[in-house]
């Protein structure tokens, strides 16, 4: 993100700062696996567009994680990179900063459920260019014994 701090004005596209999604899940045997009728538990996440402050000094972004499945999705975990790595001044519970990275454990999400959640990050004076986010989310289609 290109950012004049005289004037505390983005410079170019208000898009320089980029979100990125992934989204994995672990599979389990058949044994475990729920009926073949019911569609399997997913989870889903989309980051807003990011926001930078007035003066300049910070971006935030907003995300929501949503269960459109049909069954429960458990130990949901959602991790935050930023490139480049920047000091994370403020996040959502039940977030925590694991530098390099930002971990958000959100635990059982059930059918249609939906969190939401926010990362501020200090843009230092010399920031420059691209601040990209990446985001990739874990779950478990049923509760570990």
């Amino acid at each position: 993100m290109k950012i004049d701090r005289m004037y505390g004005r983005r410079l170019g596209r208000a898009t320089a700062a980029v979100a990125t999604a992934v989204a994995l899940f672990v599979l389990l045997s058949s044994a475990q696996a729920t009926a073949l009728d019911a569609s399997p538990g997913k989870a889903e996440f989309t980051y807003g567009p990011p926001q930078v402050s007035e003066g300049g000094d910070s971006v935030a972004w907003h995300w929501r994680i949503t269960n459109p499945g049909d069954t429960a999705v458990h130990k949901v975990v959602m991790t935050h990179r930023l490139t480049p790595p920047l000091r994370v001044a403020r996040v959502s519970n039940p977030c925590k900063v694991a530098e390099p990275s930002v971990r958000c454990e959100y635990g059982t999400l059930q059918p249609g459920q939906q969190v939401e959640g926010d990362l501020v990050a200090d843009l230092p004076d010399d920031t420059h260019g691209t601040v990209d986010i990446k985001g990739r989310i874990t779950w478990l289609n049923e509760p570990s014994r």
